[in-house]
């Protein structure tokens, strides 16, 4: 029973659902819910599912989704299928909700029967929502067409048709480009329904991207292909994308066939250069151009002519001249401009240019006078081939009638003028060339640029000037000239920088003196600028004496100013080292004798001045001029100003520089000018011990102070005397020891007992052994003073003393002079002893300084001196180290020495210290040649004399290889020694050099003896007419303990000698 009630109970609610909305909601809340009460009670499943099929929001409240929807039809059969999926038809928001993508409609479709899949077909295409949710790009619309050709249907295009028309904006969105056009083309949408959507400039934009992309838009609206061209030259934008090639311009151009189009295609090119660079690239581009449009050939002319200026459009070739000349005969002038331009454009050198318009004009007779008259008149053709001088000169010989209109020409422009003149040398060429003086002069007043540019110095401009000059009445062309200095204020100050240069100006344009003066005076800082120097105050005043007043006033009221032109320039400075400050003062004071008491006053009022005038300023130090320029600077003052020499002292002494200026330098001289400058001097030298030391810096300068003033002489002498420490001060070397013993000789024996009875007397005397050791003359001098001095106060000197002192030729020369009693005993004792004869001739030099000393002094023992030294073959050996040394010694080397006298016997001496000695001989020669030259530094020219120097040569088999080579300086030998020339024949000389091999093993001394012994045997031999004083030399100098070689020997002798032991 209860369960019966139950089921009655569903059966109840579902009745009640069935009829009333909100009890079917409330019992069936969700899908899940539905299924449930079907699987419970399948007997109520149609009433159940029908408020799904009849109400739509129920269905939407159900079924919210596709997923839903399908999972929905998986439950029910085909009957409640097909009513809800008419259902879904008849909603258009189910459609929406449920067709969502491209699987969505296949489901429909596939699940719909074919009457109802088409119908959804319809929707998908036809609904602007579904549309747009299914068709992302024309492949979805492809899949839509397959699953529509499988039901056999052929209304797609109509409704993609009928889509494009009412929502062209989904039709640009699918359509991105022409293939996609071609594509829906080919497939059966009509082109007629699609190009009224594309006709319009946004689309054409996007879509035609390059003139390929035209061609394809062309294709597939072959009937509408005006139209889209017209559109495409049209707007800038496509225009400029698409012709951009002269092919494309002129394809283009074929298609169009109203004027209006012809002209908007051809209007970019006249207006833009560049897209007209594209297209013309020759004359025959032009032609064409003006055939295909006549109405604009006025533009296309002009067009023409700007371009050819850049471009080679024409070439030198006639021909294309003419041809322009045809086609625009109203531009002819202007064509042939524009081609002499392009054509000078290719010529780089100015020959080049002026050859290539010569060669023009005579291959193109009938051109020849146009093209003259351009080049004359014309701006840019005579720029174009004359750019320099150079060119102008070869022009002016091509057109000598047309001189006139050249030059006009070229100085009617400016540019043109500055291009072909560069500089100052041009510019006066071209004035000398073209004889414009004043039109010349005038373009370069005109523009100041050009002035300074051409004109950079006051030099140049005068060079310019002096050519201006070569021309008559040119007086107006010069003052016009010189106008921008007075006019422009940088170029008077670069041109006029020195007053020299003022007086030129003024000489060169005298009718304008007064205005230069004024400019002059006018700027307080250009008469210092141009007066800088007492020179150029001179030129000033020598130029314009009337203005000697006024220039100075102003120098005076500018102390500055006024120093400077005191001071030296640098430049006299260092050429004129003898001018000084001081001149220029005495200068002024001698210039302006009104104003020498104000100078005064400025010069003692200023002690910056005053010590200008004084000392020698150079290199930013000042330094005294020691040699009296500044003391007769003070000495013209107190002559010219006697009644200021009170205020002089105190000037001088109440300023510390000058004062020491004074005290170091020149006290003498200016304590000399007054005796009030003497007392005032002195008051200060005696008062002030720092002057006095710096006045009497030594013996010297005490000396001289009291020969200038002996009325101090006394005063002076005490304060050596007493003061601590003067005398050592003082006396310090021997000539200042000297100067002041001679300075007060009726005070000798008081100068001299401080030397003597000095505890520092031992220090005294090394001080003078010092000066000994000195290898100095003047030392000398002074020490060998106070010698004669010492004998002339009968203190003696020991002999030994002054040997011990000679240690040099200088002592040595010395010494003979001062003590010519003892010049016996001195030469004795330095003769005697070879090692100090070494240490006094250490040169050649030395001995030869000695031998003119004594030859001076009339000296005859220098020939003691001399044979002692030239017998000693050590000595000579040191003395002498090549031909050169004795050429030296004798004086005949050098032009400005003095030829050195010997006697005969000290140069035998000399020659038998060298023959006699094998080593030295080879050592000094080296050919006959020098031997030769040693025969001539001797003066020995007779046969006895030459023969000492054949001894060597066949004795020494050494010294015979390196004279005598061959057979040509044999035959030299026998004219060298030409009374003896049977000794060097060819058979005396091979039994020499035999003997002497057999004696190999001896010495060379030996071997000498034994040639000798053996030349004796042969009669009138060179070896017996040598000297007994030789022959005795060489005997003395064997030691051999052979005692034949002795005999051998002395055969040589003879009997008037003795045997040797």
């Amino acid at each position: 029973m209860g369960q019966s009630i139950s089921k009655a109970k569903v059966f109840f609610d579902i009745r009640a659902a069935t009829s009333n909305i909100e009890e079917y909601r409330r019992l069936v809340s969700s899908l899940d819910c539905l299924w449930q009460l079907i699987d419970e009670y399948p007997q109520y499943a149609d009433d159940l599912i029908q408020p799904i099929l009849n109400e739509s929001t129920e269905r939407e409240r159900l079924i919210p989704s596709m997923s839903a929807l399908k999972a929905f039809f998986t439950r029910v059969n085909n009957n409640v299928t097909q009513q809800l999926l008419n259902s879904i038809l008849g909603d258009i928001r189910a459609c929406r909700r449920y067709i969502k993508a491209m699987d969505d409609i296949k489901w429909f479709i596939t699940a719909s029967p074919q009457g109802l899949a088409i119908e959804y077909i319809h929707v998908a295409l036809g609904d602007i929502v579904t549309f747009r949710q299914l068709i992302n790009t024309l492949g979805d619309l492809d899949e839509i067409r397959w699953v529509y050709n499988q039901h056999n249907t052929e209304h797609i295009d109509f409704l993609f048709s009928e889509l494009i028309i009412q929502e062209p904006e989904e039709f640009r969105r699918l359509v991105l480009s022409i293939p996609d056009l071609r594509k829906i083309v080919s497939n059966g949408v009509s082109a007629s329904l699609i190009w009224p959507v594309l006709d319009n400039i946004e689309d054409l934009r996007r879509l035609i991207l390059d003139f390929n992309g035209l061609m394809q838009l062309i294709r597939v609206f072959s009937s509408y292909q005006e139209d889209i061209i017209v559109q495409v030259i049209t707007d800038d934008e496509l225009c400029q994308r698409i012709v951009n090639t002269k092919e494309i311009f002129w394809f283009i151009a074929n298609k169009l066939t109203h004027s209006e189009q012809k002209n908007r295609l051809l209007q970019p090119i006249l207006t833009d250069m560049a897209k007209w660079r594209r297209l013309v690239t020759s004359i025959d581009d032009v032609i064409n151009l003006v055939r295909k449009f006549p109405e604009h050939k006025q533009a296309l002319a002009e067009r023409l002519l700007l371009d050819m200026a850049e471009r080679n459009l024409a070439s030198e070739d006639i021909d294309d001249y003419y041809l322009l000349m045809q086609i625009l005969p109203n531009h002819r002038e202007q064509l042939l401009c524009k081609l002499l331009i392009r054509f000078s454009n290719g010529l780089k050198s100015d020959k080049e240019r002026y050859y290539g318009f010569v060669r023009f004009v005579k291959n193109n007779p009938y051109c020849k006078s146009a093209a003259t008259r351009l080049l004359l008149t014309d701006t840019h053709v005579r720029r174009s081939f004359i750019t320099s001088l150079a060119s102008l000169k070869l022009f002016h010989g091509f057109l000598p009638d047309d001189s006139e209109k050249l030059f006009m020409g070229i100085l009617s422009d400016t540019e043109l003028f500055q291009t072909i003149v560069t500089n100052t040398d041009e510019l006066r060429e071209f004035i000398l060339l073209s004889d414009y003086v004043d039109e010349t002069v005038m373009i370069l007043t005109n523009d100041l640029r050009v002035f300074r540019a051409l004109i950079p110095s006051f030099s140049r401009l005068i060079q310019i000037i002096r050519t201006m000059e070569e021309y008559v009445d040119i007086e107006a062309s010069i003052e016009a000239l010189l106008q921008p200095l007075l006019l422009n204020e940088e170029i008077w100050l670069e041109m006029v920088c020195t007053i020299y240069d003022f007086c030129q100006v003024v000489r060169k344009a005298p009718q304008q003196k007064k205005a230069f003066l004024d400019k002059l005076f006018a700027d307080n800082n250009a008469p210092q600028r141009l007066i800088d120097t007492q020179f150029a105050l001179d030129t000033f005043l020598e130029r314009f004496p009337e203005h000697k007043d006024t220039i100075i006033q102003l120098i005076l009221s500018d102390i500055k100013w006024l120093r400077r032109l005191i001071e030296p320039h640098e430049f006299y400075q260092k050429y004129y080292q003898r001018l000084s400050s001081a001149d220029h003062f005495i200068w002024f004071v001698k210039t302006f004798p009104p104003h020498s008491e104000v100078l005064l006053d400025i010069l003692l009022n200023n002690p910056v001045l005053f010590e200008v005038c004084w000392l020698y300023t150079e290199d930013g130090k000042s330094l005294s001029l020691y040699q009296g320029i500044n003391t007769y600077f003070l000495k013209y003052l107190v002559e010219k100003f006697p009644h200021h020499e009170e205020r002089l002292i105190s000037f001088i002494i109440s300023n510390k520089i000058i004062l020491d200026c004074i005290f170091n330098d020149c006290f003498t001289t200016i304590a000399s000018l007054s005796p009030r400058f003497t007392e005032a001097l002195f008051q200060i030298l005696f008062s002030d011990g720092r002057s006095y030391q710096a006045t009497i810096a030594s013996g010297y300068a005490l000396a001289r102070v009291a020969e200038d003033f002996p009325q101090h002489t006394e005063r002076l002498l005490q304060r050596l005397l007493n003061e601590p420490g003067e005398y050592e001060r003082l006396v310090r070397c021997s000539e200042s020891f000297t100067r002041i013993f001679l300075q007060f000789p009726d005070h000798k024996r008081e100068i001299l007992d401080p030397l003597f009875k000095n505890p520092r007397m031992a220090e005294f005397r090394k001080m003078f052994e010092k000066e000994i050791t000195n290898d100095s003359s003047s030392y000398w001098k002074g020490f060998w003073d106070i010698a004669k001095l010492f004998f002339g106060i009968e203190i003696s000197v020991e002999l030994e003393i002054i040997r011990q002192n000679v240690i040099s030729h200088h002592h040595l020369n010395w010494l003979i002079f001062f003590f010519p009693e003892h010049r016996d005993a001195i030469l004795s004792s330095v003769i005697a002893d070879s090692a100090e004869l070494n240490t006094l001739f250490p040169g050649y030099q030395n001995l030869r300084e000695t031998i003119i000393f004594f030859d001076l002094l009339s000296i005859i023992e220098v020939d003691i001196l001399i044979g002692r030294i030239m017998g000693d073959v050590e000595i000579v050996g040191r003395l002498f180290k090549s031909i050169d040394d004795i050429e030296s010694f004798f004086g005949r080397r050098d032009k400005y020495d003095d030829p050195l006298k010997l006697s005969g016997q000290n140069k035998v001496k000399l020659v038998t210290s060298i023959v006699y000695e094998p080593r030295l001989f080879l050592e000094l020669f080296h050919s006959l040649q020098d031997l030769q030259n040693l025969l001539t530094i001797l003066e020995w020219d007779n046969d006895d004399s030459k023969k000492l120097l054949a001894v060597p040569i066949l004795s020494n088999i050494a010294a015979f290889d390196r004279f005598i080579k061959n057979k040509d300086e044999l035959e030299l030998a026998r004219k060298m020694f030409s009374g003896h020339s049977e000794m060097f024949e060819q058979e005396t000389i091979e039994d020499a050099r035999l003997l002497v091999q057999k004696k190999a093993a001896h010495m060379e001394l030996l071997r000498t003896s034994r040639l000798l012994a053996q030349g004796a045997r042969s009669k009138n031999s060179l070896f017996s007419h040598l000297p007994d004083e030789i022959l005795i030399n060489i005997v003395c100098r064997v030691h051999d303990i052979e005692t034949h070689s002795f005999d051998d020997t002395f055969q040589i002798v003879g009997p008037g000698f003795d045997r040797p032991s």
